[in-house]
């Protein structure tokens, strides 16, 4: 369910999954006994990454081309908060991959208002396990204790499961909760994330999702 986490808005999820294609074998250099005999290169072969199904493309695959979610995030304290609504919607769905449209408003402490221009995100169906970790791992990392909860957001009540990570930083160690459910495309429904050394937190909740 983390990874679901990192998806809320598309944001730090990447790192965890590893994107794009299996790396090149590595060359390796190997020097000869007599010095005045140039190197030898051999290449040393390396296995490739398991690909698991995708989190993100399971989620926005159960929805219609159209289909949009808005989410509305909450950073900072005190005064001094930044406000960023998110509307993504399912621009695209194939068999191999899900292409979703974000288009973010931000409200800044000090009244400015910023609207910046829409980016697309490809999701493909199957995704590469980042180096290291184990298929059965998948999406567990720093995870502390999960369970069931019911949220009322937007006028709506969900049925969530709900997940608790730490994490650290170079500002201290950072703590999250998710909730997610099956009926809101890309997952999300409440994410909350502090870290208490330098007094941030950052609180994402669901909108609304529109389907056509």
């Amino acid at each position: 369910m983390r990874t679901l986490t990192k998806i809320v808005l598309f944001l730090a999820f990447v790192s965890f999954f590893g994107c794009g294609k299996d790396k090149p074998a590595a060359r390796v250099v190997v020097a000869d006994e007599d010095d005045d005999a140039p190197a030898r290169t051999t290449v040393a072969p390396i296995a490739p990454r398991e690909h698991v199904d995708s989190p993100l493309y399971k989620s926005w695959s159960a929805f219609k081309k159209g289909t949009t979610v808005t989410h509305r995030t909450v950073t900072g304290s005190g005064d001094y908060q930044t406000i960023t609504t998110t509307t993504s919607t399912l621009a695209e769905l194939s068999d191999e991959h899900a292409v979703v449209e974000t288009q973010a408003t931000v409200k800044r402490h000090d009244g400015t208002v910023l609207n910046n221009p829409p980016e697309r995100f490809t999701n493909p169906r199957r995704i590469p396990l980042a180096p290291g970790v184990k298929k059965e791992d998948f999406g567990k990392a720093g995870q502390i204790d999960e369970g069931e909860a019911t949220l009322d957001v937007g006028g709506k009540t969900y049925k969530t499961k709900w997940t608790k990570s730490k994490d650290r930083i170079e500002s201290g160690a950072v703590f999250s909760t998710t909730w997610t459910c099956d009926e809101v495309p890309g997952g999300i429904v409440k994410s909350i994330t502090e870290v208490p050394a330098i007094g941030k937190k950052t609180t994402v909740e669901l909108v609304e999702v529109k389907t056509p």
